[in-house]
């Protein structure tokens, strides 16, 4: 690569050519700028800017942002909702006994909850369900245990 240290071999400069400033001041400026100038001040002190706010430029970001939600909705949520339908929606959250049952169960051991209902001598006159429901909500998995090791 060959470096250049001559201004000469730059392409486009030519000797004896002169510099001039591609920008120019318009013809005439500086000759009323004071009086331009101070005319601009009193109008901004006097609050005559000439430019009126209204509330739509307030409130046009806010529009905005409620529109996009409403098309979210209407381009979403309601053609699956039409498509699913409410009632299969309904029928689909329902829980069935034996889902009940299982949640019951879930936190008691086995061998507890067998021998809790094959016991004959229930003095208390709670039914299988009822004593289930007792034991899942105020003992732990670790009280039941003690309590069939004594």
């Amino acid at each position: 690569m060959k470096k250049i240290v001559n201004p000469e071999e730059i392409s486009g400069h030519q000797k004896g050519m002169e510099r001039e400033l591609p920008f120019r001041v318009p013809d005439h400026y500086f000759e009323d700028f004071q009086a331009r100038l101070s005319a601009r001040m009193e109008a901004e002190e006097s609050g005559l800017s000439g430019k009126k706010v209204s509330l739509f430029i307030y409130m046009k970001p806010v529009l905005g942002l409620a529109a996009a939600f409403a098309a979210v909705i209407l381009l979403v949520y309601f053609p699956v909702r039409l498509m699913t339908g409410e009632k299969e929606l309904a029928a689909n959250n329902t829980v069935g006994e034996e889902e009940k049952i299982i949640n019951l169960v879930e936190y008691v051991d086995d061998h507890t909850f067998f021998n809790l209902l094959n016991e004959e001598d229930n003095d208390s006159g709670l039914e299988g369900r009822d004593l289930e429901m007792y034991i899942a909500s105020n003992y732990s998995d670790y009280d039941i245990f003690l309590e069939t090791q004594k």
